[in-house]
């Protein structure tokens, strides 16, 4: 009898985050100055994520506590050949909204955008961007222009991804820029 399904077991590990969350500690982490912009739920996922902004000194005077809707998450299967397969419940981070952002945007800041999940925006969102970070997906999505060319990331971006993808977790797994700069001697490439 062959099975139309096939089930393994493995692990389950909890860990923070979010592409937007994950870019917010890693810039923090390699030295910038951080204010996240989200929505959190008003329960123990959100308030968790925020006790973990703080420790890596990100500014989170705009994460917006939603007490209608519980915080996103995503649960993430990755098979034995490491693809993987997200499934995602948007919830409070989802109703981020251009108002809220607007808010922010009013200081004066640059304001980066990671467009994910992919999907259309709005423009009055899109207005208050000054930096927009979106992957292949997203950026076919946001502009109707398919991407056909390979664009060669800068070092320092590669030397964070390869010490990041040596630990379990997103923001866990985040380096800080010392172990980065480390990194890129050893490896003798300039640092950026």
């Amino acid at each position: 009898m062959h099975d139309a399904f096939h089930f393994a077991f493995g692990d389950f590990t909890t860990a923070a985050g979010g592409k937007g969350a994950n870019q917010a500690v890693e810039a923090a982490r390699a030295g910038g100055q951080v204010t996240f912009v989200a929505r959190v739920g008003s329960d123990l996922v959100g308030e968790q994520a925020i006790a973990g902004f703080k420790r890596d000194g990100i500014c989170v005077d705009h994460v917006l506590r939603d007490k209608t809707a519980p915080s996103g998450v995503a649960l993430i299967f990755v098979a034995r050949d490491s693809e993987n397969c997200i499934a995602v419940a948007g919830g409070a981070n989802a109703k981020l909204s251009p108002s809220d952002v607007k808010k922010a945007a009013k200081a004066g800041v640059c304001f980066i955008l990671n467009p994910a999940p992919a999907r259309p925006l709005p423009d009055p969102l899109l207005a208050c961007v000054s930096i927009l970070t979106p992957n292949e997906t997203e950026a076919e999505l946001l502009t109707g222009i398919k991407i056909t060319n390979e664009a060669a990331a800068a070092r320092f971006a590669n030397a964070a991804a390869a010490l990041s993808v040596t630990q379990l977790g997103a923001q866990t797994s985040a380096p800080t820029r010392r172990k980065i700069e480390s990194f890129l001697k050893r490896q003798k490439q300039p640092i950026v």
